[in-house]
């Protein structure tokens, strides 16, 4: 892969890692200290703040999901994970999505394979997307449009985000007040030339599907209203948004009945 601008390389005995060049003379097992447990944190990967060279980084080690994760839960054949993910983060960027600015994607080499992480710099005083609703409850509406305009400007950059859901997307006030979104997390998305109606709707699917299983563990209960607002942020008016509602409650249901059937 090439060697995003802004970028170097670098390479020891036992570790690897393309770090952005304002970092690039820190040690690289510096990247890999405890650090500090980050306050409301989802996700597989065990994630940690940590102060590298004045700058303060989010450092998320890479974990599996599915078959592999009870054999092989931290282990890679090779660093391409992490630093695809850099990569696609600094295209984004550069197109003007919210996207956290990577510092970092490093490897580093283990008995049995890789072990994997992806620095990024801390979004200061950002939240989970249900935490900050459940915190700001006057802003709830502007932030589901918000959020809807996010996922409609990701779905229009040919963005296919394998794990689209609330927990990947922070929020915090801007300095008018306002909600800020940031996406994140985009350990093994893809940029596509464009995406199919039947992409598009996997992920926003996914969304629901995470509310679902996720309801009793929500600092706030979601509201059909939520939902509404969240497609007039993606741009469907008044019977647009009606219909589209009552289409992805269809599919929703049918991969709720399939994942409760494979049970």
């Amino acid at each position: 892969m090439a060697i995003p601008t802004g970028y170097t390389r670098r390479d020891g005995a036992e570790d690897t890692a393309l770090v952005c060049d304002a970092l690039a003379a820190l040690p690289l097992s510096a990247f890999w200290d405890a650090g500090e447990a980050l306050p409301g944190a989802l996700g597989r990967g065990g994630v940690r703040v940590l102060r590298l060279g004045g700058v303060v980084a989010v450092v998320r080690r890479y974990r599996r999901g599915g078959a592999f994760r009870r054999f092989l839960p931290d282990r890679f054949l090779s660093p391409d994970r992490a630093f695809r993910e850099l990569e696609l983060s600094v295209a984004l960027r550069a197109d003007g999505l919210p996207i956290p600015e990577p510092l970092a994607a490093l490897a580093r080499r283990t008995r049995c394979g890789f072990e994997l992480a992806i620095a990024t710099r801390l979004v200061a005083n950002a939240r989970p997307l249900p935490a900050f609703v459940a915190e700001q409850p006057g802003l709830r509406r502007a932030t589901l449009r918000a959020t809807g305009a996010l996922v409609a400007r990701a779905f229009a950059a040919g963005l296919q985000h394998p794990d689209l859901h609330p927990g990947n997307v922070l929020a915090r006030r801007s300095g008018n007040g306002e909600p800020e979104l940031v996406l994140i997390d985009l350990d093994r998305a893809r940029r596509l030339p464009r995406l199919t109606p039947a992409q598009r709707d996997a992920m926003l699917v996914r969304m629901a599907r995470w509310l679902w299983r996720h309801a009793r563990e929500l600092p706030i209960a979601p509201r059909t209203r939520d939902f509404a607002e969240f497609l007039r942020g993606m741009g469907l008016g008044g019977r647009g948004r009606r219909a589209e509602h009552r289409r992805l409650a269809r599919l929703v249901q049918r991969a709720l009945r399939w994942r409760k059937h494979d049970r």
